[in-house]
């Protein structure tokens, strides 16, 4: 079970900088972000966030950012 909040793409970034990610996950229309703790709910459930993504929204930096970082990131396979 997860439960996500949208966030901007700036809030993103910050967490990024601020080394509060985990893992990236890039998806058609949107990246999903598992950050690197998750609060004790006692039921297993999952927090994380996504913010709104295209493939035509360019951030050539983005990649490097994640690798400086020691971010895990991939792409979500379509169906």
């Amino acid at each position: 079970d997860t439960t996500s909040r949208e966030i901007t793409y700036n809030e993103f970034l910050e967490m990024v900088d601020k080394g509060l990610v985990k893992k990236v996950v890039f998806g058609s229309d949107k990246l999903t972000i598992i950050p690197n703790t998750q609060p004790f709910s006692g039921n297993g459930v999952e927090i994380s966030y996504y913010t709104g993504y295209t493939g035509k929204m360019e951030d050539p930096d983005l990649v490097s950012r994640l690798e400086k970082a020691g971010v895990e990131f991939s792409e979500e396979i379509p169906d």
